[in-house]
């Protein structure tokens, strides 16, 4: 099991393929595993990175407030280690947030940027539902939680045809649980992300993709950060809510690939 130590912490990571390095984010509670699909598919193309934040999956969990700079510092130091001085970056929900604040401060190190499923600073609506989240988690635990978000992050279509990729999706995170603590500090990053203001000074080549129907991180969420990154490319695809790099792969890697082929 490849970990390296960055500061504070020992990060597990993966890394697969050869060519120019792609650095994939995950989002809250998020693991390695998030990125399955997209693993074989890039691959192919480049040397991709793969890793778990902080406090979740097989890397350490440190008991305190987390920050999306602090994720996106964490990021650095194994860029670092791994002797990657630059690389395409891409990011899902807290990921695109991680990556957001990690191109605000390493801007040299950014070869292109997407961001998908993401939010730029979270609105009442999604406050309320990490407040829920929190409360479901102290009181049942988050082995009760992933059973509960699951169908935050699927549209209703999919959710009903899909059973064997939903089992699959709840099975791989009862499978190695979050602790409590580690969930609730991943839920401060989310809380307290803010690049309200701050966007514009990205100069990097930036994607912003997201599902018509994602109920957490809405296509105006991302209307609003590509309107504000100079430049930057906006794809909304249909049939699709939160997890469409799951419900619309083939679509996905379509838009992705094309964009990183142009950069």
């Amino acid at each position: 099991m490849p970990k390296v130590r960055v500061k504070d912490v020992e990060i597990y990571y993966e890394v697969h393929g050869s060519g120019d390095p792609v650095v994939l984010m995950a989002g809250l509670t998020g693991t390695i595993k998030n990125w399955q699909l997209q693993v074989p598919e890039l691959e192919k193309h480049y040397r991709v990175v793969v890793f778990d934040n902080r406090g979740a999956g097989y890397t350490d969990k440190p008991d305190m407030p987390y920050s999306t700079k602090m994720f996106a510092d964490d990021t650095a130091g194994l860029m670092d280690k791994l002797g990657i001085t630059k690389a395409h970056i891409i990011g899902a929900s807290m990921g695109g947030a991680i990556a957001q604040e990690f191109t605000l401060n390493y801007p040299e190190r950014v070869r292109s940027l997407t961001l998908s499923c993401t939010f730029h600073k979270p609105d009442r609506y999604l406050m309320r539902i990490l407040k829920v989240w929190r409360e479901i988690a102290e009181r049942a635990g988050t082995v009760t939680l992933t059973k509960e978000i699951i169908p935050w992050v699927f549209t209703r279509e999919f959710y009903e045809t899909h059973e064997r990729e939903i089992e699959e999706a709840e099975r791989e995170r009862i499978e190695n649980p979050q602790p409590l603590r580690a969930f609730l500090n991943q839920c401060t990053a989310c809380e307290n992300h803010n690049t309200e203001g701050l966007l514009s000074k990205i100069k990097a080549p930036t994607l912003v993709i997201v599902g018509r129907d994602d109920l957490l991180t809405p296509p105006s969420f991302s209307e609003v950060i590509s309107k504000s990154i100079p430049g930057s490319e906006l794809v909304i695809l249909d049939d699709s809510g939160h997890a469409f790099w799951t419900e619309v792969v083939d679509e996905a890697h379509k838009a992705l690939l094309s964009f990183l082929k142009k950069h």
